[in-house]
């Protein structure tokens, strides 16, 4: 059956996801996703009481459901290099993979000496995303929720190929629609860590500008406009 409504955060997401879903643009409605109403209505509370940066990295789905996949000693993933890396630069970091993909043994066997570096199992991340100062992702739609907070945003699009290749197409150009740097593998995003560590506003401009792009609603009232759209779709 074809959907009755569905939630578009702009007028560009409303005509792809029209296309997408091969219905009307009038069941396409711009109302923002209500799980930005949690991440904006916390943006403002005070983190890092500890000084310590928190950093996530959220890598998209890959594979088949349960699939091992490598994002991490393929590309230069060495335990006591970040370690100690995150030590010296009061930084922990957390790993939010997709709840289909899972690491490899040997990943999480060595993530296990781990001072500053654990995978995080909880499902529910819009709820505590604004505690993090910076995301590492890579083509995950996470960041553009994560723009709202305009922080900073490293880009990890260590597989771009093979991706296009044996997982799926992008709706947009990449690079166009990516306001932050573009690393090849994890020295690349020490190197960005470090750079964004002393300049947080780097790239602010880019980001500002993909948001207002997206967003057409930046407050917390997307639940109450999606309450509308149902009431009236049952009127």
């Amino acid at each position: 059956n074809e959907p009755s409504l569905i939630l578009a955060l702009s007028e560009e997401t409303r005509t792809i996801f029209a296309e997408a879903f091969r219905v009307p643009k009038k069941r396409v409605v711009i109302t923002g996703y209500p799980r930005n109403d949690i991440l904006l209505q916390n943006a403002s509370v005070s983190r890092n009481r500890d000084s310590i940066k928190k950093i996530i990295y959220m890598p998209t789905f890959r594979g088949n459901v349960h699939s091992d996949f490598d994002l991490f000693l393929q590309y230069g993933f060495n335990i006591k290099k970040l370690d100690d890396f995150l030590t010296r630069h009061h930084m922990q970091l957390e790993i939010k993979l997709h709840p289909f993909n899972r690491p490899s043994k040997r990943v999480e066997k060595e993530l296990c000496s781990s001072r500053r570096i654990r995978f995080l199992d909880q499902a529910a991340i819009y709820e505590t995303l604004h505690h993090y100062d910076i995301l590492i992702t890579d083509y995950s739609s996470v960041f553009f929720d994560y723009l709202l907070l305009d922080r900073p945003i490293i880009f990890a699009p260590f597989d771009k190929e093979s991706y296009l290749e044996k997982e799926r197409e992008f709706y947009f150009d990449y690079d166009k629609i990516t306001p932050g740097p573009k690393a090849k593998d994890w020295d690349e995003i020490l190197k960005w860590l470090e750079i964004f560590d002393k300049n947080p506003s780097l790239y602010s401009v880019e980001r500002k500008t993909i948001k207002r792009r997206f967003h057409t609603h930046e407050d917390t009232h997307s639940t109450q406009r999606v309450y509308q759209s149902i009431l009236k779709l049952l009127s």
